[in-house]
């Protein structure tokens, strides 16, 4: 936990031996490598700010490990969420992570916006999803060519709704037969 706060404020070191930032210092003086100096100072900026999570390193509640995870899934949260829910959601990660390992911690990140504020989840998602339904739209084709020999070649590029209901049209179109057994077969029943 030292070793971080020190390099989240050793910006100066790293301007006097003329290093782009403490990480490039680190890797200069062959002390860790690239990746490992860039997360470790990732984490060191991050933790400036996360009180909570620094806490609970401080107490050894949970692995530095853990806490990247947490402050990554924070920095990754929407940018007009309340302090209020961030502190909470802050919490809440913090007391998973004293209950879970990493790679469990790392599932229920995914699920964090909509446990820590139900509402602006719903219309994030809905927005998400609109806008994946218009790109999909954006993006669909469709041809039917005569081959000359009693086939035609459909192809066709839909978004997966349209797909889903062309299936079942094509299918009880081209199974009649079957599609009356089946549904004989469901009025029985």
């Amino acid at each position: 936990m030292l070793e971080l706060r020190v390099l989240a404020v050793s910006q100066d070191v790293a301007d006097q031996i003329g290093a782009r930032d403490v990480g490039t210092s680190l890797v200069g003086q062959a002390i860790t490598d690239g990746g490992t100096a860039r997360k470790s100072l990732r984490l060191a900026q991050a933790l400036e700010h996360r009180h909570v999570v620094q806490a609970g390193l401080r107490e050894g509640r949970f692995s530095i490990e853990h806490a990247r995870l947490i402050t990554r899934t924070l920095e990754d949260l929407p940018t007009d969420l309340s302090v209020e829910v961030v502190v909470k959601a802050e919490a809440h990660l913090c007391g998973l992570a004293t209950q879970h390992r990493p790679s469990d911690l790392r599932r229920l990140c995914h699920h964090l916006h909509e446990v820590i504020d139900p509402e602006t989840a719903e219309q994030a998602e809905s927005k998400t999803l609109a806008t994946l339904e218009a790109a999909a739209e954006s993006k669909a084709t469709w041809s039917i060519t005569p081959l000359g020999d009693g086939m035609t070649r459909i192809h066709a590029l839909v978004p997966e709704a349209v797909g889903e209901r062309l299936r079942t049209l094509v299918e009880a179109y081209a199974q009649p037969r079957l599609a009356a057994l089946e549904a004989a077969d469901d009025e029985q029943r």
